[in-house]
């Protein structure tokens, strides 16, 4: 942006705010062709392109989707005991995608995503009981191609600032003068989703290695307790840009593993369960990172 003229920026920022090229046109004193050629030759269509890529209301749609998600499988095991579990599952994303939906003040014509939402979230508590075979292959994409579809049509979406982002706007903290309403929004869902809904996707890559593996869980009960702990402390970091501290954590958790990893018997079933489930932790940790940056 600082090598855009005057001109070139107030053109770049008038298109990203939806004025139209006669318009500008008009305000600049120029032709609209001249307005074309100003945003091709200066970078501004780059710009643009690369703002409807991934512009805020994407944002805000991937923060409700993996909100959704996130607070369903944390509530997955408080269940009531007369109610089905998938029922119950189901019953509590409703319940975080109808809040979800008002705190970032999705229009009236809008909410017709929470019925999508929740045909996600159903596709994401079958998959995993499915056998890990051509049906679940399917599953899975399935599950893509609901999620693609969600932020597809998202983008067309117009949150008018729900009480979230009023709230968020009302902060005095200083480290968030330069973060967008729609960043935070989106990092705090990500803290969500990799509280529980990561454990289901390291159970998946783990059930794919082999079946032999996933019983060293009974054994190893810690990376339940630390993973989540340790995927938040490691999106964090990573946010700040403090990857001296990732690579702390990673370091200590080899030196603390490494007594289990040793003791693990011919079949190198504990090892393959602590590495395997670690680097899928840590990498799940850290692929919302350029999303939310």
């Amino acid at each position: 942006m600082t090598s855009l003229s005057d001109r070139s920026r107030r053109l770049t920022l008038g298109h990203l705010l939806g004025e139209t090229q006669q318009s500008l046109a008009a305000a600049e004193g120029i032709t609209q062709g001249a307005v074309s050629q100003n945003l091709r030759s200066s970078g501004g269509l780059a710009l643009i392109a690369g703002h409807g890529c991934w512009s805020p209301e994407m944002m805000l749609v991937l923060a409700l989707l993996l909100f959704v998600v996130g607070v369903a499988d944390v509530m997955r095991p408080l269940r009531l005991p007369s109610v089905p579990a998938h029922v119950s599952t189901l019953g509590a994303g409703l319940t975080a995608a109808l809040l979800g939906a008002w705190a970032i003040g999705l229009p009236p014509g809008a909410w017709w995503i929470v019925i999508v939402l929740l045909l996600v979230l159903a596709a994401w508590l079958v998959v995993p009981s499915l056998p890990f075979t051509r049906a679940r292959a399917c599953g899975i994409g399935v599950l893509a191609g609901a999620v693609l579809t969600v932020l597809a049509f998202g983008q067309h979406l117009r949150p008018d600032g729900g009480a979230v982002v009023r709230w968020y706007h009302t902060l005095d903290i200083a480290a968030l003068d330069d973060v967008g309403a729609e960043r935070f929004v989106l990092a705090a869902s990500c803290l969500v989703f990799l509280h529980s809904s990561a454990n289901v996707v390291v159970r998946l890559v783990l059930a794919g290695s082999g079946p032999h593996v996933l019983e060293s869980e009974n054994t190893l009960k810690g990376g339940r307790i630390l993973g989540p702990l340790e995927r938040w402390f490691i999106f964090s970091m990573a946010l700040a840009g403090q990857f001296g501290a990732i690579a702390a954590v990673v370091a200590a958790e080899g030196i603390v593993r490494f007594p289990e990893i040793s003791r693990s018997d011919a079949s190198g079933n504990k090892a393959e369960y602590v590495l395997v489930g670690s680097f899928v932790s840590w990498m799940l940790a850290l692929v919302f990172v350029p999303l939310v940056k």
